[in-house]
């Protein structure tokens, strides 16, 4: 096995014995809505099988893949003392183990921990037929919208959903239709799955616990006419702190264990103007993706990088993390040592402090400097970790960590050219990302297309800067609802009612961008586009 795993197998026997409370989580489910196909983990890690094989497929049924692990990480201090919980390759244990959080009290169940090891998944065609009662899907009814023991103080809601009734109670009707609760997801598919740093110790760092919920989401578009979003995997961590600590110097993490085909002969870069770290084939051709190997990237989308790290598949001051402080160090961009990162500089043949791991554009490099930081820098096999911080951490309060997983390959490139392809398409899926361009797929079919207004509703002005007002002609009594969504899906406002009076809709706090008006009623529903500038 490519991973030092075997070595802690006794380790690892040891730990599950003495567990007592919850275990950790081996449920998964498959994001496969484009071209990629990724299995994504229950416990805060994803991309690989929880043994020795890569499941981050792309292109998808290629049998190449361009990561072995992704896996979040977070730490901080309290009066002084860390606090911390992170994932690798789950050698000694687990940090993270399934379900929510008691919110009053603050522990977990380790039987209710069973229910939730499971990872959720619905396809937006899934809720379209739900709505329109032409088939009623078992993701939908069994979306964990609302908590399953009510015993517990978990928070109500758990996975999104649209609550048609507004009774705060996700209940689907069993043979759908337009006035049943559904799903609320973002592309044309959703995974979502919760867990916690609390059902057990942190047999991984050995850190402190946090008393953290992570509601974790995974989605993507079937856009083939996009060829830069259909081949990208978003990842969404909403971190609940249930705690009743405050944690300060905060740093939210994402590790990656980026290979490209083959696992050691690759090298690690940032890009601080895209808020991206990537990974590249050292040489032209792969083992397993041949001429020509693609980069894959993992920009955050709603936080800045402040940091990033890369490190060795050693035991070195520059190496696999042996200690809480460890990862907390690689958070904030210092070896294990505490010393500051330095890099080697292949212009100046010198090392210099940085924050950032190799934020050079080496697809600028001269062969000679390419050269020389093969030389210098190239040891095999690195990880490589993105970083976003201090940030202050109060009780009840919330973070959320989005990433975008972007797989990059020009037809006419090669493996550093195909990094100038990296920065067009992390500029492209941020853009889209931000609604700063109508790029959104359902089917390959854009949503700026003409649509069909078949029940006669006008929304107007459009463009506008304030209000929308939305006359709907053809729906005469009943109970009607209004939905306003960006091109991600995100519901944003609703309004339900059952007068025929036209229906305004404030959106002077939303940004610019393209956003969709669907107006819901006996069966029907009807959409226009609408732009805000």
């Amino acid at each position: 096995m490519k991973k030092h795993l075997t070595t802690l197998l006794l380790l690892l026997a040891v730990s599950a014995f003495a567990q007592k409370g919850s275990k950790a989580g081996t449920a998964f489910g498959t994001f496969n809505a484009n071209n990629v196909s990724v299995r994504i983990n229950n416990c805060g890690d994803l991309g690989w099988d929880l043994k020795s094989t890569a499941k981050f497929e792309v292109p998808k049924n290629s049998g190449k893949s361009a990561l072995f692990c992704n896996a979040l990480w977070i730490g901080g201090f309290n009066k002084g003392n860390l606090h911390l919980a992170a994932m690798t390759y789950r050698q000694t244990g687990s940090d993270f183990y399934p379900g929510p959080i008691d919110s009053i009290n603050g522990t977990t169940d380790s039987s209710d921990a069973l229910k939730y090891d499971s990872v959720w998944m619905v396809r937006r065609g899934e809720i379209d037929s739900f709505r329109k009662g032409i088939s009623v899907s078992q993701n939908i009814l069994n979306w964990p919208g609302s908590a399953y023991d009510t015993s517990h103080h978990y928070t109500r809601h758990l996975a999104p959903f649209v609550d048609m009734n507004m009774d705060g109670i996700y209940n689907p009707n069993k043979n759908g239709g337009m006035t049943s609760d559904y799903p609320l997801i973002k592309g044309d598919q959703m995974l979502w799955w919760v867990f916690n740093d609390m059902g057990n110790k942190h047999d991984e760092t050995n850190a402190k616990q946090m008393g953290i919920e992570v509601h974790g989401s995974a989605w993507g578009f079937d856009c083939p006419t996009d060829t830069a979003l259909n081949h990208t995997l978003f990842v969404s961590y909403k971190i609940f702190n249930r705690s009743n600590k405050k944690y300060d110097n905060l740093y939210l993490g994402s590790f990656n264990d980026v290979d490209i085909g083959f696992g050691f002969d690759d090298l690690m870069g940032t890009d601080t103007l895209l808020n991206a770290v990537y990974g590249f084939n050292a040489d032209d051709t792969d083992f397993s993706y041949g001429e020509n190997p693609p980069v894959e990237s993992v920009a955050f989308m709603d936080l800045p990088l402040t940091n990033s790290m890369g490190y060795y598949n050693d035991y070195t001051y520059h190496g696999n993390p042996e200690s809480s402080y460890d990862y907390y160090n690689y958070l904030t961009s210092h070896n294990k040592d505490s010393s500051e990162l330095r890099l080697y500089n292949a212009a100046s043949h010198t090392t210099v402090k940085s924050k950032y791991y190799y934020p050079y554009d080496f697809s600028k490099y001269t062969t000679a400097q390419y050269d020389a930081y093969k030389k210098n820098v190239y040891k095999g096999d690195t990880r490589l970790l993105g970083a976003s911080g201090p940030y202050a951490l109060n009780p009840n309060d919330i973070k959320i960590m989005t990433l975008a997983f972007v797989y990059s390959r020009n037809p006419s490139g090669s493996n550093l050219k195909n990094i100038t392809q990296m920065q067009k398409d992390v500029k492209h899926i941020t853009d889209f990302y931000n609604n700063k361009i109508p790029a959104y797929c359902t089917g390959g079919t854009a949503i700026d297309a003409p649509q069909k207004n078949k029940s006669g509703i006008r929304v107007y002005p459009n463009p506008t800067r304030d209000v929308l007002n939305i006359e709907t002609n053809n729906f005469k009594g009943g109970n009607f609802s209004v939905l306003l969504t960006d091109i991600l899906g995100r519901n944003l406002i609703e309004k339900t009612t059952n007068s025929t009076q036209n229906i305004s809709l404030d959106i002077s706090n939303l940004p610019d961008g393209i956003y969709l008006v669907s107006v819901i009623a006996d069966g029907l529903r009807e959409n226009v586009k609408v732009v805000k500038k």
